[in-house]
């Protein structure tokens, strides 16, 4: 597939459907956090991080990860049973999370530094019963091919929920609205996703199910903890920061994060749906190579710039869109954007595990990268006493480990891009210092 083929591809278009509708969903988002970053203090920005951080571990078993397998079910009857499977999962870890809540509320909240229980504890098992029917349908519709509905759906949820949160800062209301906003959001994505005949749902096979739990059961064998250690690993700096320094270091870490990896994680993740449903399909190793490579090296170049120019300026944008009083945010944003970068390149090759039944690989790179991030960021916090130098050493040893995933992901696929690799890196270290070298040579 030449570059021209590949622009004009259905993979593409396919693509951009869900990127223009998650485009509009993450503008919303974007345009919202200077807004909000001058409604609320920091420390409730902190509350927020710590709670998707907090949804996010819960989401990688609140299904088992049998939603995955909906992708890959070999007939509509099988992917059906499946989607059951999933959502009775989901309900099932909806009241052990809540009986955790209750039980350990206090041990919970002291863990993560709090003084009192916080009233949105008791949020977390709706949100994470939210989150796993959203997750669950969200693949549902991805092999039904509905694109529309996914992204629109994208656009309610992130409207609805972003409007609370003006609304409930503007009119004082107590409590976090950041995130009661966000659990919003997820009911209004949950009640758009259901389908119009959702009783059929109710008419099941108990036999059917036993038979899918048993033929995907490499899903939670090793899905399930691979995405928990996976997730684990992405959420230790929240944690961290959080036990080493206070809640408003994690607010400017978290606004730093909304203005940098989540517009990439829009493109990744829109790419990621399309070349999951493609990957599960195509049987020619040429043709999923070329597909694959194309996609990546699409992906590198349209973000090629502006992860240069966050990486050169970040310290004078970031504070300039949020306000007085986040300048950490943007110091924070130029350590951070690199790793994040990688992490948008490598994220949709992920689905190469999946699809290739590889998951045992991909819980060895999950569990290698939690572990040597997790040692590089605790031991450099401890040593340094400086959130900076620790979030350093956690980008360096991620990037090294995620780029390893990538040439593991394209082996899978096709062929080896050991090469390629190495020129990304030289292009991007190139690109970087000549933006500094700009910088210096007009301001000194």
């Amino acid at each position: 597939m030449s570059v021209k083929q590949f622009l004009k591809s259905d993979f593409l278009k396919n693509s951009g459907k869900l990127f223009g509708s998650f485009g509009i969903a993450q503008l919303i988002s974007f345009l919202l956090v200077p807004v909000l970053s001058r409604l609320y203090p920091a420390e409730l920005h902190g509350e927020m991080e710590i709670f998707l951080q907090i949804l996010a571990i819960g989401g990688a078993v609140i299904t088992l990860k049998y939603d995955q397998a909906i992708m890959i079910a070999k007939s509509r009857s099988e992917a059906k049973s499946v989607l059951v499977l999933s959502l009775a999962i989901n309900l099932a870890w909806t009241f052990i999370s809540l009986l955790i809540i209750l039980v350990y509320d206090g041990f919970i909240a002291r863990a993560l530094r709090f003084s009192d229980i916080p009233n949105w504890f008791y949020l977390i098992p709706g949100a994470l019963f939210l989150l796993g029917c959203t997750n669950t349908l969200m693949v549902w519709w991805n092999r039904e091919r509905a694109y529309n509905r996914l992204g629109s759906n994208r656009i309610a949820g992130a409207a609805v929920g972003g409007g609370y949160k003006l609304a409930h800062a503007l009119r004082s209301i107590s409590g976090n609205g950041l995130i009661v906003g966000h659990v919003v959001g997820l009911a209004i994505s949950t009640l758009l996703f259901i389908p119009i005949r959702a009783a059929r749902i109710l008419d099941f096979d108990i036999a059917e199910l036993k038979t899918v739990a048993k033929k995907f059961k490499s899903f939670p064998l090793w899905a399930t903890p691979g995405s928990l250690v996976n997730v684990i690993g992405s959420a230790l700096p929240v944690l961290a920061i959080t036990f080493f320094f206070d809640k408003s270091t994690t607010g400017y870490f978290s606004n730093a994060t909304k203005l940098t990896f989540v517009p990439l994680s829009a493109i990744s993740f829109s790419i990621s749906q399309v070349l999951y449903e493609r990957l599960a399909r195509l049987r020619d190793k040429e043709v999923r190579f070329d597909l694959s490579i194309n996609t990546l090296q699409f992906l590198f170049f349209i973000a090629l710039l502006p992860v240069v120019i966050i990486t050169v300026w970040g310290d004078i944008l970031v504070p300039f869109i949020l306000g007085e009083g986040w300048e950490t945010a943007g110091l924070i944003a130029q350590v951070m954007v690199i790793f994040y970068f990688v992490m948008y390149l490598t994220s949709p090759f992920a689905v190469a595990y999946e699809v290739y039944n590889r998951l045992n690989v991909q819980f060895m790179f999950t569990g290698l990268f939690a572990l040597l991030t997790a040692v590089a960021l605790v031991v450099s916090f401890k040593i340094s006493d400086n959130v900076f130098v620790g979030l350093s050493a956690f980008c360096l040893t991620g990037i090294i480990i995620r780029l390893a995933m990538l040439a593991s992901c394209f082996k899978l696929i096709g062929k080896a891009i050991l090469t390629k690799v190495f020129y990304g890196v030289l292009i991007i270290a190139g690109a970087v210092l000549l933006g500094f070298a700009v910088r210096y040579y007009l301001f000194g």
